[in-house]
């Protein structure tokens, strides 16, 4: 009995997705927006090359294929004369045809290769630029939000330390004997000011993290997926 072979099963081929793999940042799909747009526009100065060499063909065939006037010769038969002037007229004719289609295939270069390419290049640059300028608008007001709660966590501490140093000399001029009693209350008073501003420092500490977590989550788990497959479709 023959052995029955085995169908090799075929490999599916695993297609990246900006929005789960390039979480890094948006430097490199700037990067690569860039190259779709080199690349096109390459291609346009291309075609753009190509149909300035076919409009330059087509105006020196119509050139030389313009039929000379002749002047009328004694001494040659004019029945030959005829034969050669007729078959010289028509070869210049034919170039004549040539030069149009060359002339025609430049146009339709220009028009539906040059210009379609050159207004989806136009289209591409105002998304790319609008793509970059709302990243990096969602991106800084990330940054903003992580900038200000850490400003209030260095406030926050600096106060602790502050109400924490004034209630300790608080204390130690409280049962001193030799330090006076109005001196004792003045302490108290700073004492009391220190804890006061950290209890606002410390609400305003607690504000800062609660907006922070949430522009952190909101700019990981929606917006940058968002903006990462945005670029992604930008590049199909």
């Amino acid at each position: 009995k023959k052995k029955k072979k085995k169908k090799k099963k075929k490999k599916k081929l695993i297609s990246m997705s900006f929005s789960t793999e390039l979480l890094d940042g948006f430097e490199l799909v700037y990067k690569r927006a860039d190259e779709v747009l080199k690349t096109t526009t390459d291609v346009s100065n291309f075609f753009k090359k190509l149909a300035a060499v076919e409009g330059d063909y087509s105006k020196s065939l119509l050139k030389i294929s313009a039929f000379p006037k002749q002047k009328k010769k004694s001494g040659f038969n004019q029945i030959e004369m005829s034969s050669v002037i007729n078959a010289w007229e028509g070869m210049h004719k034919e170039l004549e045809k040539i030069a149009t289609k060359h002339a025609t295939i430049a146009s339709k270069i220009s028009v539906e290769i040059v210009g379609k390419l050159n207004q989806f290049i136009g289209d591409k640059s105002a998304l790319k630029k609008k793509l970059i300028n709302d990243s990096q608008k969602a991106t800084m007001d990330y940054k903003n939000a992580i900038a200000g709660l850490n400003k209030s966590k260095t406030n926050f501490e600096s106060k602790i330390k502050d109400a924490d140093s004034a209630n300790q000399h608080f204390e130690k001029a409280s049962t001193d004997a030799n330090v006076k009693p109005n001196t004792v209350n003045k302490l108290n008073t700073k004492k009391q000011k220190a804890i006061d501003a950290a209890i606002i420092a410390e609400k305003e500490y607690d504000k800062s993290l609660l907006f922070a977590n949430s522009i952190q989550n909101n700019f990981y788990t929606f917006m940058m997926p968002e903006f990462l497959a945005k670029f992604q479709k930008f590049e199909e």
